[in-house]
């Protein structure tokens, strides 16, 4: 018998042995021989990739199986609100062909922040990716109202939607302002309201409130 090491994952090795003798400086095989093959086998590998499609409560979390070591190879994928083993949410995908993208659409909770890792198992045993992080988005704000309260004065309400982290409003004259970053900057901290003077009369202003959990916002 003899042992090989150094072998890599899924080459397949084909072998034939012969016998023979010597006598002298002559050597004498057998006219046959016995043969046989076999697939050398490996742990997984598995990368944690990107997630993609990140709204309120849900997102899709995606990982890659690199490579099943030549083995029917589980995948799935571990999640938390805190980074690290252990994961609190742990959900399997089942078997995956090699070289495969696999995903999951995961149920979440708004404006928090997920960290999410992909793993691998065969017979062999079990890998996981390197761990990567995301925000969820906020619910949106709701009930806005505008009210004159002096002359050249207005207060701006509203209600925060579920996991915001910060609030942000933006005014035009005219018309809506189309995003966070548009119009004229009015509030921009963790409140609900503001009041803003000076204000010309006849002017005819629109606002809208975004609410953010870090670089994740919705409007309203």
């Amino acid at each position: 018998s003899v042992v090989r090491n150094g072998l890599t994952g899924g080459d397949d090795w084909y072998y034939r042995v012969w016998e023979y003798t010597v006598w002298g400086s002559e050597y004498k095989f057998s006219d046959t021989y016995t043969q046989g093959h076999l697939i050398v086998v490996a742990l997984p590998t598995v990368t944690t990739n990107a997630t993609t499609g990140v709204e309120e409560t849900n997102a899709t979390l995606r990982g890659f199986l690199t490579s099943n070591g030549s083995l029917s190879t589980t995948c799935g994928f571990w999640y938390d609100v805190d980074s690290g083993l252990p994961y609190a949410t742990n959900h399997s995908v089942g078997v995956i062909a090699d070289h495969t993208a696999f995903a999951y659409n995961a149920p979440l909770s708004p404006g928090t922040r997920y960290y999410v890792r992909a793993w691998s198992y065969n017979s062999m045993g079990f890998v996981y990716g390197s761990e990567v992080s995301f925000f969820t988005k906020p619910n949106e704000p709701t009930g806005l109202t505008v009210t004159d309260t002096a002359s050249g004065q207005q207060t701006l309400a509203w209600t925060h939607g579920t996991g915001y982290n910060q609030s942000v409003v933006r005014g035009t004259i005219g018309s809506y302002p189309t995003s966070p970053q548009t119009g004229t900057a009015i509030y921009n901290s963790t409140g609900n309201s503001v009041v803003r003077n000076g204000l010309t009369g006849g002017d005819d202003w629109y606002y809208r409130v975004w609410e953010r959990s870090e670089e994740r916002r919705v409007g309203k």
